[in-house]
């Protein structure tokens, strides 16, 4: 699709990319540091998330298991990102109200992966969360994924 100056135009895909790219790094990464703290290696947290496919086996999977649970997680925010962004363009609230309803979305984007993903994939087991842990989740479900998302929509049209 060319656009009034001639150039081919990437439609909403760019957008969504660059908010998956953005949301899920800042999520990963901050996982990265919480877990570290807790002395989890950076591929014992991307095994976590593979465990969602593998079950228990993906502790034992090595780099194998910790690269399909990093394709899972960018996966996950890749639908995450279109699907708000592609709501984005027929709801423009979504994309006028970035902090309010990005927050919102946020809180979405947890309940959802925790309390239906989770518990229904091969994971092996429920998520615990102690206190700050929750907190912690919730803060970076607010404003690493939903915020960030809506934050990316606003350029959409």
């Amino acid at each position: 699709m060319r656009n009034g100056s001639g150039s081919v135009r990437s439609g909403p895909w760019r957008t969504i990319l660059g908010a998956a790219a953005v949301a899920g790094t800042l999520d990963l990464l901050s996982a990265f540091m919480v877990f570290g703290t807790r002395g989890l290696t950076t591929d014992r947290v991307l095994q976590s998330v593979a465990s969602g496919f593998l079950g228990k086996a993906a502790f034992t999977g090595g780099t194998r298991a910790a690269a399909l649970g990093f394709a899972a997680h960018y996966g996950i925010m890749l639908i995450f990102a279109a699907t708000y962004i592609l709501a984005s363009r027929n709801w423009p609230l979504l994309r006028r109200r970035p902090v309010h309803v990005g927050a919102v979305y946020g809180l979405g984007t947890f309940f959802v992966m925790n309390y239906g993903v989770v518990p229904s994939s091969a994971a092996a087991r429920w998520p615990h969360w102690d206190t700050l842990t929750l907190v912690h989740a919730l803060i970076v479900h607010v404003v690493f994924v939903g915020m960030t998302i809506a934050w990316f929509a606003r350029s959409e049209r």
